[in-house]
């Protein structure tokens, strides 16, 4: 952490950094999952476009996760492994989230009297495409 201003308190360049952590995060996480960088346009405008678009499915996601969750009163599984807990659900985890309700609403119904495929072998299959 630093500041180009040389008078500021350490602590007010702390509570900046704090402030603006949300928005640094929010950021990488579009980066990272929405591919926010590394569109393929070739002109300033396409990208001017299309940058807002991303940023706004970043809100929509979390929108329909929460609103879902909260709808069927159930918690956003958080994903987690052997060397990292996580106690709190980071946008990966949304995301995951809801792949897994729309891939469900989309094919659970076609499998129901399908003897070939087990409920819980489909279900885990959805579980594994909506983590990848």
């Amino acid at each position: 952490m630093f500041s180009t201003d040389v008078n500021a308190l350490p602590v007010t360049v702390i509570e900046e950094f704090v402030i603006r952590w949300q928005l640094e995060v929010t950021f990488e996480e579009a980066r990272r999952h929405l591919g926010m960088e590394t569109q393929r346009q070739w002109s300033d405008n396409a990208i001017d476009r299309i940058t807002p678009c991303i940023l706004a499915s970043y809100s929509i996601i979390n929108l329909l996760a929460l609103a879902n969750a909260k709808s069927k009163g159930e918690d956003i599984p958080i994903q987690t492994c052997s060397w990292y807990k996580k106690t709190h659900a980071t946008f990966s985890d949304v995301l995951a989230y809801v792949r897994a309700k729309i891939l469900r609403t989309k094919y659970m119904h076609r499998f129901d009297k399908n003897n070939e495929i087990e409920d819980r072998d489909l279900k885990e299959i959805i579980e594994q495409l909506s983590a990848a």
